[in-house]
């Protein structure tokens, strides 16, 4: 089966591969760590890039290793050539996380992240080409749209 293909069925089961990074619809995925530490008293989440993989390697080591997740909130944005439709939401497991960028007019699923330990993403929102997104512990997350590999935790 095409990976591609593989890709965007799954995503209509609504079930992801367990991974922290972003997987693309050709079946890449950067991953990326999250770190916390504290500075001055606050805790701060940093997110690290670790490395790049594929589908297709992911689960030659795990083919069991999937999610259900579950949308709790979604936007649609109309800028630009190709209007987006975002969602967020949750996985199979209390901190999980996941943030998505389909096409509009089909839901061909452009991108995924997807975290462990982030915690349930419960708002979105489309700010010019950046998704902002809000977990359940009041984090701010920032998605770039074009390059969602360079996220960020806002605040």
């Amino acid at each position: 089966m095409k990976t591609n293909l593989f890709v965007q069925e799954a995503w209509k089961r609504e079930e992801c591969p367990i991974m922290n990074g972003i997987m693309f619809d050709s079946g890449e995925i950067i991953r990326l760590a999250i770190r916390s530490l504290q500075v001055r008293g606050a805790w701060v989440k940093l997110l690290d890039l670790v490395g790049k993989t594929t589908l297709d390697e992911l689960l030659k080591d795990r083919p069991d290793f999937w999610s259900s997740i579950t949308t709790l909130a979604q936007v649609e944005t109309s800028s630009g050539a190709f209007p987006l439709r975002l969602f967020c939401g949750e996985g199979s497991y209390g901190p999980e996380g996941f943030v998505a960028v389909c096409r509009a007019a089909d839901e061909h699923l452009n991108w995924i992240a997807f975290f462990e330990h982030s915690n349930p993403f419960e708002y979105i929102e489309v700010h010019g080409s950046d998704a902002l997104v809000v977990n359940n512990c009041q984090q701010i997350w920032r998605f770039p749209l074009n390059h969602p590999e360079l996220c960020c935790v806002v605040k």
